[in-house]
């Protein structure tokens, strides 16, 4: 269970931190940046380091917490767009938007279905967020450290083993027969 609400604590940090970036941009395209990446990870530390502590105090409910790191995470949001993106956001083309979220024309009909609408370009654009938010922590983490590992343990070239301040790779004799020189290029 406490890997389960830790989990709920990091996705519900990042949905609010997203939700309020779109609420602070109110249609309008705020790229991702790395400045997000590093607020949303000392959101993600902060929340983690204070579920200990609060848990006891706040009748002893996990959702509680939740709850309030979702509307911390959404104020946070809000006031960074507001603060850092403040007369430079640019609309987002409705390109960008999945086609569901797409305006093309207004909504009538009932309050359900403008509901759904609003909802759905809501969801478009925190999705829109989200997904430059994701596609940073998979290019920072994982492939950073991929690349680091594989400079640090690997030697594809054999740069590694020639000595120092020759370049000169051995080579295997190659038979000089008509047939080899039949075979070059030819795959099984």
């Amino acid at each position: 269970m406490e890997t389960l609400s830790t989990i709920v604590l990091i996705m519900l940090t990042m949905v609010g931190y997203s939700s309020g970036i779109t609420m602070a941009a109110r249609g309008k395209n705020v790229p991702s940046a790395i400045v997000d990446l590093i607020i949303v990870l000392l959101l993600w530390t902060v929340a983690l380091w204070t579920r200990p502590q609060v848990l006891p105090f706040i009748w002893g409910s996990r959702f509680v917490l939740l709850i309030v790191w979702l509307l911390i995470a959404m104020l946070v949001g809000f006031i960074k767009t507001k603060v850092v993106h403040a007369g430079q956001i640019d609309q987002m083309p409705d390109t960008e938007l999945p086609e569901h979220a797409q305006v093309k024309e207004t909504v009538s009909g009932n309050i359900f279905q403008r509901a759904w609408k609003g909802w759905s370009l809501f969801a478009a654009e925190m999705g829109h967020i989200q997904g430059g938010l994701f596609m940073g922590f998979f290019y920072f983490i994982v492939v950073t450290l991929f690349g680091i590992g594989a400079r640090l343990f690997t030697d594809p070239m054999g740069l590694k083993a020639t000595p120092a301040g020759s370049g000169w790779v051995d080579r295997r004799p190659l038979d000089s027969t008509l047939e080899q020189a039949q075979e070059q290029g030819q795959t099984d």
